[in-house]
């Protein structure tokens, strides 16, 4: 088994390598390359937070508030606000109110009058709930906190992922939707496109608890740093319930650094390690008339609580071949893309999840590179919404058109422990984020001497 400690080379070796990456790029000095979209480290949490935390005020929130002040809904807002406490010294925390319009909430822990009735005032500004024109106001650098049950009219929903796209998505944020059920005693509304609305009394049942969220719009690292806290100060929250639509997917992206070669057959392996560019590249020599096989096992490390790579069903990475105009690793020479079909097959390189560890396996049969020479090999796992699967809440609590069609013909069906198209919601969120930042689980490099 070869580590990158075992097969770390000279400095010689790596100056050659400088040498002729330098002469590609037609460059005198090194330059630090250029960071491929998606693939940037995660960073640390911020030193300070200020935050916004939204209650919603319509009528349908009221349940919540009827089911008694001491259930888990006004308990969950409790922990929220230390949680935000903890989590950051002395953050500064506001609360406020809305449904079509936005009021600041004023006092100590306001939060706790969301398990009155009084808070639900009614009237023309409380009969939507435009989470919409909440995110209008959101920015980069405050952390936004929306929590609300999501029944939202089909107008709504459609402003709503706009506002996701230019508000979240467009400054390089992330979006979290945590999920909470608590008991509740009301009427559930906008179920449909009729708008129609329910009775519902989850009756003190934990099988029968109603749902809420929260949205959560602001930095990877601070979003996965509250939900360590809310883990630790919480009876309530249940972090399986939770998803973060991150611009990234990986808090660090595959690298050769990170990497150990545990199987090779006809080829002579060697990392070679290019700190300046942060990056790797992974050098081999072998010969025509021998199969080329390896595997490569890569530190991974997925962003907290993201939609997790459906590695089983991803396609091979696309890859970039190029040949160096002599073989040699340390000649100045120029690069040239093989012509389609010229070199390896498109599957000849693929990436397969083994535990906690990515697994690049290469496998060329002979006579695969045509003519003797260096080649290079660009490998980019791009990523798309079907090689994702999202947190089993994400399905479990959506109520689907067929399970209104059932309503619509018998009302005493009705499920409160759902929410109408919560599954639709979260991929269309994520169907954006991922068009936008086009992640990647990085950019890898393989250099074969043949």
């Amino acid at each position: 088994m070869l580590t990158t400690d075992k097969l770390r080379t000279s400095n010689v070796l790596v100056a050659g390598l400088w040498a002729a990456v330098l002469a590609l790029a037609g460059c005198q000095k090194p330059a630090p390359a250029p960071k491929p979209a998606g693939t940037a480290p995660l960073e640390p949490p911020s030193a300070t937070l200020t935050a916004k935390v939204y209650l919603d005020g319509t009528a349908s929130m009221n349940g919540f508030a009827l089911a008694g002040a001491e259930g888990q809904y006004v308990q969950y807002l409790g922990d929220l606000d230390l949680a935000l406490q903890r989590a950051w010294r002395n953050p500064t925390v506001d609360y406020y109110r809305f449904g079509s319009v936005i009021e600041r909430l004023t006092g100590a822990s306001p939060y706790r009058t969301a398990g009155e009735a009084g808070f639900y005032p009614g009237g023309p500004n409380y009969q939507e709930t435009r989470i919409d024109r909440v995110l209008d106001e959101a920015s980069p650098n405050v952390m936004t906190l929306i929590v609300t049950d999501l029944f939202q009219q089909d107008a709504d929903v459609s402003a709503l992922l706009h506002s996701i796209s230019t508000k979240v998505t467009a400054n390089q944020l992330a979006l979290a939707v945590l999920g909470v059920k608590a008991d509740f005693n009301g009427k559930v509304y906008d179920v449909g496109y009729s708008h129609m609305s329910f009775l519902w009394d989850s009756q003190n049942k934990v099988n029968r608890r109603h749902p809420f969220y929260t949205l959560i719009a602001g930095r990877t690292a601070d979003i996965v740093h509250l939900a360590e806290e809310l883990k630790a100060v919480s009876q309530i929250v249940k972090l399986e319930n939770l998803v973060i639509l991150a611009p990234l997917v990986v808090s660090s992206p595959l690298d050769w650094r990170a990497a150990e070669i545990t199987r090779q057959k006809g080829l002579t392996p060697d990392i070679r390690v290019v700190e300046g560019a942060r990056r790797g590249a992974l050098a081999f020599r072998t010969t025509r008339d021998t199969d080329f096989e390896f595997d490569a096992s890569f530190s991974y490390s997925p962003v907290p609580y993201a939609p997790a790579v459906r590695f089983s069903k991803l396609p091979p990475p696309s890859m970039r071949a190029s040949l160096w105009s002599r073989p040699n690793f340390w000649t100045h020479a120029a690069l040239r893309d093989l012509a389609p079909g010229a070199g390896p097959k498109e599957d000849a390189f693929r990436l397969v999840q083994n535990g906690e560890k990515v697994t690049l396996i290469g496998r060329l049969p002979k006579g695969s590179l045509a003519t003797p020479g260096t080649y290079s090999f660009e490998l980019t796992q791009e990523l798309k919404s079907e090689d994702f699967d999202l947190p089993a809440f994400c399905t479990a609590w959506t109520m689907t058109n067929a399970d209104i069609a059932t309503y619509v013909r018998n009302p005493e069906a009705f499920d409160g422990t759902r929410t109408e198209n919560l599954s639709q919601f979260v991929n269309s969120a994520w169907s954006g984020m991922l068009a936008e930042h086009r992640p990647t689980l990085g950019t890898i490099y393989v250099f074969v001497q043949q």
